[in-house]
């Protein structure tokens, strides 16, 4: 398997994604993303990218030397995600909002569908779920709620390209989901 170095640039094949090595860790590496956000990819798919490639959004947000300037995203190594993703920055609202308006009017149709076509999907299922949970005239509650993200990443894996995180993260959410039920029923 290929060993990469901090700095490298690369991307990834099926995910069609762009980034930034911060750190090589067996079958994963730590990438800064297109979106400016540190994810774990397995090394299984991730190539150096060539140097005319375009890997500016990697850098729109912070220089990757400035390991400080983004919080990490959802997707986490199983050894490692506290340790490499505890770093901390303040942003402005209108940083918030400038990142917000990059992510929502670039290729997130691509991504995960149309906007209508994926939260219909989505309220589908969550409308689902509060029609069958154990005591649907309840108020909304923290299991309900991870239930429901993860639902919601569910519900983008039927429109879009194939994003392997929307797995990722949907386990994740049912994992959290089964540590506050179970954290509830004691």
């Amino acid at each position: 398997m290929t060993e990469f170095k901090k700095g490298d640039r690369v991307r990834h094949s099926t995910w069609e994604g762009h980034g930034v090595i911060l750190v090589d860790e067996g079958d994963y590496v730590l990438v800064r993303d297109d979106y400016g956000l540190k994810r774990w990819w397995p090394k299984v798919g991730v190539a150096l990218a060539p140097v005319d490639e375009n890997v500016s959004a990697c850098n729109s947000v912070g220089k990757q030397e400035n390991e400080g300037e983004m919080r990490c995203a959802t997707t986490v190594h199983p050894e490692s995600h506290e340790s490499a993703c505890s770093d901390d920055k303040t942003f402005r609202a209108t940083d918030i909002a400038s990142k917000a308006s990059e992510l929502v009017g670039g290729d997130r149709d691509r991504q995960h569908g149309a906007k209508h076509d994926n939260f219909s999907r989505i309220a589908e299922l969550w409308s689902a779920w509060l029609r069958v949970r154990k005591n649907p005239a309840e108020a909304i509650n923290a299991h309900d709620v991870g239930v429901m993200m993860a639902l919601m990443k569910l519900a983008r894996t039927q429109s879009g390209a194939l994003n392997i995180d929307d797995y990722i993260d949907a386990c994740g959410y049912a994992a959290c989901a089964g540590e506050v039920a179970q954290a509830d029923a004691s």
